[in-house]
């Protein structure tokens, strides 16, 4: 048997369309970069970028329309099950969220 290994953190994204639901995903520091508001911006792009045709997830369009694109992303700490908010996206801004509860657009 495998081992579970719980990822340090995850992301969890809001659809335009609400019947368009998708679990958390993890977010992969040596893939994505340290987990900022930037870098989930970026993360957020190319997640757009595999609806479009010939993308990973055009079946996803084909099937949902403009609602498969995402209203929000959320990054957040998952490793201590504190579920912090480290980043957010909200269609049009990102901004990172510190430990202190003030933000950064």
């Amino acid at each position: 048997m495998g081992r579970s290994i719980t990822p340090k953190y995850v992301v969890t994204v809001t659809h335009v369309n609400p019947s368009v639901v998708s679990t958390p995903s993890v977010w992969n520091c040596r893939e994505s970069g340290r987990p900022t508001a930037a870098n989930l911006k970026r993360w957020v792009d190319l997640y757009h970028e595999s609806l479009k045709p010939g993308g990973v997830n055009e079946h996803v369009a084909r099937a949902f329309g403009a609602g498969a694109w995402l209203q929000s992303a959320r990054l957040m700490n998952n490793a201590d099950g504190s579920r912090e908010t480290v980043a957010e996206w909200f269609a049009g801004r990102a901004r990172e969220v510190y430990p202190s509860g003030n933000t950064r657009s």
